[in-house]
């Protein structure tokens, strides 16, 4: 039983080469350069301590030295681009942390940042302030593209607060849980036609929507116990509907996010 369950675990997360990048991420230091580690669907930069992820402290603006908050990103005297410094994802859009987001603003907050500090409105602009644009645009990109992922938000949320749940489907996930997805693999291998993929991905799908109803109460009650282990089995229903994605050749998963428009009709 135990070497099914291992089986099933490296099946369902194969040893996959991951892209390594240098990225731009927030940090205390102006334009610090950080190795990141992307993988699809999940990617996550470098552990962020809670406290220095909301952003404590002041900066000073590089041209005029005006004190400004690191979440500035542009500074209020002299209206120059600042540099990337370390802070929260949330406070990017000026949300509220919590996982229940109101995906309509932080669409609404996205497109009005991304018109600012896009790099075509800095083509005229120093070397400088063309790179700071750079980064400050492609560090936004991340942060929405986070934060409007089910699966990444609730990894984010977690490792805020030094909670790591990548790479530990094996040790977290129960052994009745991964006979499951044992049997959800082996039905996946049998099915012969589309339309038979079609109804075992709206089960999936299922599945992967009570998960995230279950992430939303665990992060309201605080329990992040539970919330990490409904985040690693939200893992393993996020890798069978990519196959299932992949035999299908169509999108699934960004059909079941929470559509932005869906909560202001």
């Amino acid at each position: 039983t135990w070497l099914m369950l291992l089986l099933v675990h490296r099946r369902v997360f194969p040893p996959r080469p991951a892209t390594r990048i240098t990225s731009i991420i927030r940090t205390a230091k102006p334009c610090a350069i950080t190795s990141v580690v992307i993988h699809p669907r999940r990617m996550m930069t470098t552990k962020v301590p809670a406290s220095e992820a909301f952003g404590s402290g002041v900066t000073t603006c590089w041209s005029c030295q005006e004190l400004n908050a690191p979440s500035d990103f542009f500074c209020p005297k002299c209206k120059i681009v600042q540099p990337c410094y370390q802070c929260n994802y949330f406070q990017y859009f000026s949300l509220p942390p919590s996982y229940d987001l109101d995906l309509y603003q932080l669409q609404q907050n996205y497109h009005a940042l991304q018109r600012k500090l896009h790099p075509d409105r800095f083509v005229r602009k120093s070397p400088k302030e063309q790179s700071f644009s750079r980064e400050q645009s492609a560090s936004l990109n991340g942060a929405y593209h986070a934060l409007t992922s089910p699966l990444l938000r609730a990894q984010y949320m977690l490792q805020l607060r030094k909670i790591d749940v990548l790479g530990e489907g094996k040790s977290y996930a129960d052994p009745k849980f991964l006979t499951e997805i044992l049997s959800l693999r082996e039905d996946l291998m049998e099915l012969e036609t589309k339309e038979e993929i079609k109804e075992l991905a709206n089960s999936v799908k299922e599945k992967y929507q009570n998960c995230v109803a279950q992430l939303s109460k665990n992060f309201r009650d605080s329990d992040f116990e539970s919330a990490k282990q409904n985040t690693i089995y939200l893992q393993y229903y996020t890798k069978i509907l990519e196959e299932i994605e992949n035999l299908l050749g169509e999108s699934i998963l960004d059909q079941i996010y929470t559509k932005p428009s869906q909560q202001h009709e």
